[in-house]
């Protein structure tokens, strides 16, 4: 007997794409549950042509309070959650069906990879796994107000199913940047916040309120891998005002001190540096390191596992 899955959203103004995401899981969905937060243009228009469970919930700049609230509205075996500028192809559709199948009441929650970025052709070239499908019985909690997320926890199956976020909108970008201002002056924040905060500046071109923030993030107890995507973006604001090879190289190699070994992304850059210093022989062992060492974890930029390090190695050849 498959397990049932209710799909939990929550919106607003998402008449340009919501239509879309519900069309990819009305294979599956056993369950729609619809939370808005205070739409203004055509959404709930388009959410009633799909499902009469629609809720409204009053903002309060907390991301996991309404995803909180929308999953308390679940009926159904385990819950999906999904964003309004979410699709799922064809062949992800019948992956899904097929997990119903597969799944069991003792799993605590299944994960699917998050493609976040895609090539000019539309290709997917960076994702990440996420927590998707949550068992309801195991009482799954949202927690952050940005950047929200449900900690992994029990018994968790890895999926390669791809759920892609295409947007065909710019997000706000003050929206989040807004709530961590306004979190930073209420409380401490946490290692996780701190980073999310650190990339939000750095998404507005604040790089040296950013640097500071990626800085008190890497000296506090948080995630490994997290703080390897920091030292790369840091490096990518180090560029940008003009730091030479050997400073970034210096900063880069702060990631020996995490105990793990180097992503593809920081494996190239510190390669880079290395390019640019003509150490040859530094840069080379660290462009195979990123083809056949490093590990695929947390943000994958595919470029840097093949395409990127093999047209440096032959750049290397040529001189």
């Amino acid at each position: 007997m498959s397990i049932e899955i209710s799909v939990c959203m929550i919106v607003r103004d998402e008449e340009l794409t919501l239509g879309r995401a519900l069309d990819c899981v009305k294979s599956f969905a056993d369950e729609i549950i619809i939370v808005d937060t205070g739409s203004k243009d055509a959404t709930l228009d388009v959410a009633k042509k799909y499902t009469e469970n629609i809720h409204h919930f009053d903002w309060i700049d907390d991301f996991a309070a309404a995803r909180n609230f929308s999953f308390s509205k679940a009926t159904r075996d385990f819950i999906m959650w999904l964003d309004a500028d979410d699709m799922i192809t064809e062949e992800d559709q019948l992956q899904i069906l097929q997990l119903k199948e597969e799944l069991h009441l003792d799993i605590n929650m299944v994960t699917a990879q998050y493609a976040t970025g895609f090539d000019e052709d539309g290709a997917i070239n960076f994702k990440f796994a996420r927590e998707r499908f949550l068992n309801r019985r195991h009482s799954p909690t949202w927690v952050g107000q940005v950047h929200e997320i449900i900690p992994l926890a029990g018994t968790v199956v890895d999926t390669e199913i791809v759920i892609e976020h295409r947007k065909v909108k710019p997000r706000d970008v003050l929206r989040n940047v807004t709530i961590y201002e306004k979190m930073s002056n209420e409380k401490n924040l946490d290692a996780r916040e701190t980073y999310y905060f650190a990339r939000e500046l750095y998404d507005i071109g604040d790089y040296q309120k950013a640097l500071k923030m990626f800085a008190s993030f890497i000296d506090m107890e948080g995630n490994l891998i997290d703080k390897q995507d920091a030292l790369a973006i840091q490096d990518d604001i180090y560029k940008r005002v003009g730091a030479d090879a050997k400073h970034r190289l210096a900063s880069l190699n702060r990631c020996h001190d995490f105990g793990c070994s180097p992503k593809a992304t920081l494996a190239c850059l510190i390669a880079d540096c290395h390019f640019e210093l003509n150490q040859v022989d530094s840069a080379k062992h660290w462009y195979r390191f990123a083809m056949e060492h490093s590990p695929r974890v947390g943000f994958i930029d595919e470029k840097y596992y093949n395409e990127y390090p093999s047209s440096k190695l032959a750049e290397l050849d040529r001189r």
